[in-house]
This record gives structure tokens, C-alpha cells and sequence, in this order.
């Protein structure tokens, strides 16, 4: 079809792509929280802090959702909305001594940090890269 004509059957086969690789997680808790960083099971888990009101978090979340293998699920991909649950993204600062930035992501294996990055610098390939053993 050309520039400005609709085909409905187009749509509706762009529309059925799928959105991300990323199984996402909700973290809504801090006994989550707290559970994440007692984990010492070797389970592999990445905290994304996301500002729902941001252009520049937005954009990092997309990326990130395409550059993320969708055969990596062995890591728990955690999302944290930082609007709502603004002291659990406090406590995470706090507990892991990484600096708060959004948006940002913390890769952590057996509670301890393996990977932190924020803006333009989160990179799935180097998240992954840093978990493994």
C-alpha cells in the first residue's frame, strides 16, 4: 500500500508483533524488595526504576525492551514505577548503596550488585554479561 492509503489487514498483523522480550515483574513491596536482596539461591534479578512522566526513561524502557533476549528467562526482570512506590526505589538506594537515578537499572545475583547503570547507559547486553557466573 502507498504513504497515505489504510490497509486494516496491515494493522491489524503490526499490531500483533509482540511488545517486548522482557517478562516483566511488578515490584510493589518492600518485602519484595527485601526478598531480592536476601536471595542468595544464585536466581539472577534486575531492578529497573522507571519514571512513568519521563521522555528519557520512556525511550531507555523501549530499547531496553528490544535489546532484551526473549530466551533470558532465568533473570527476574523486576519494574519498579517510581512515581507510586517512590520509597521502595528510596530503600533500594539505601540497601545497595547505588545511587538513585531514573531511570535506571540494578543487576543483582546472590544480593549482591553486579551491574549498575542509568539514562543512555543501560544496556541489556551488559546486564546480562554481568550475571553470568
Amino acid at each position: 500500500m502507498g504513504w497515505f492509503s489504510s490497509n486494516k489487514e496491515e494493522s491489524k498483523t503490526s499490531s500483533a508483533l509482540p511488545l517486548a522480550n522482557v517478562h516483566w515483574k511488578s515490584l510493589t513491596t518492600l518485602d519484595q524488595l527485601n526478598e531480592i536482596l536476601a536471595d542468595r539461591s544464585g536466581l539472577k534479578h534486575v531492578l529497573f526504576k522507571h519514571s512513568t512522566r519521563c521522555g528519557v526513561s520512556a525511550m531507555t524502557k523501549k530499547q531496553f525492551e528490544k535489546d532484551w533476549p526473549g530466551d533470558k528467562e532465568d533473570i527476574n526482570v523486576w519494574y519498579l514505577d517510581l512515581l507510586n512506590y517512590r520509597e521502595i526505589s528510596n530503600a533500594i538506594a539505601e540497601k545497595t548503596g547505588v545511587y538513585h537515578q531514573s531511570p535506571q537499572a540494578i543487576a543483582l545475583l546472590n544480593g549482591e550488585v553486579r551491574y549498575d547503570a542509568s539514562h543512555s547507559e543501560v544496556s541489556a547486553r551488559r546486564i546480562i554479561k554481568s550475571l553470568e557466573q
